[in-house]
């Protein structure tokens, strides 16, 4: 398992100890250290925040209601000479064509809200995914993020963190793509907060 940089290199965070300090002028005194472990709900939380709010994630989303639509097109000039609702019968074409939209707009809009959380859920009981599920060691300095758990290491650079958001409940840190590490708020305290986000706003250009 990757522990960055791939779809599902999403992990969350319970704070271990709160002696964390890491401030902008890249004085370090103490690496910050968090023992963090993601649960289901955090997990599909940042799926859905990911296809509707993060700009990657909404121009997915826009592409597959674009496919969607396209399919509908072609939907729609395949029947335009069918014996019985083709145009030869405007009334009832424009009728099953609108109905036909109606199937097309419902089957893609339940892939999007229902389907696509259901074989998230699938994927941590089933899938790779579940490896996400374990416990997993952050240390933030000023240079780069550490992460370790039972499969392994790995460290990235702050310098190709893509960006952080402070949204709702959460502090997600991308990665690229879908990647992202996420921090539950109500895990940390304010001076944790604080002394992360002194540590991430190296990443801001």
């Amino acid at each position: 398992m990757e522990l960055y940089g791939s779809s599902h290199s999403i992990f969350n965070s319970t704070l271990e100890n709160n002696v964390l300090s890491c401030t902008i002028q890249n004085t370090m005194k103490t690496p910050i250290k968090i023992s963090v472990q993601l649960t289901e709900d955090d997990y599909i939380t940042y799926i859905d925040y990911f296809f509707k709010v993060s700009q990657e994630g909404r121009r997915r989303t826009r592409r597959l209601y674009m496919l969607g639509f396209g399919a509908f097109l072609i939907y729609a000039g395949l029947m335009r000479n069918h014996e019985l609702y083709g145009m030869q019968n405007m009334q009832t074409y424009v009728a099953h064509i609108a109905l036909a939209l109606i199937l097309f707009a419902g089957f893609f809009w339940a892939v999007i809200n229902l389907v696509r959380p259901s074989l998230a859920r699938l994927s941590l009981k089933t899938g790779a995914a579940k490896a996400l599920l374990l416990p997993v060691t952050y240390t933030f300095d000023d240079e780069a993020i550490e992460l370790q758990n039972n499969e392994g290491k790995g460290r990235i650079v702050l310098n190709a963190i893509r960006g952080y958001e402070d949204h709702n409940d959460y502090i997600y840190i991308h990665l690229g793509g879908m990647s992202a590490f996420v921090l539950p708020k109500a895990q940390l305290d304010d001076e944790a907060m604080r002394s992360i986000f002194d540590c991430l706003a190296k990443t801001r250009k």
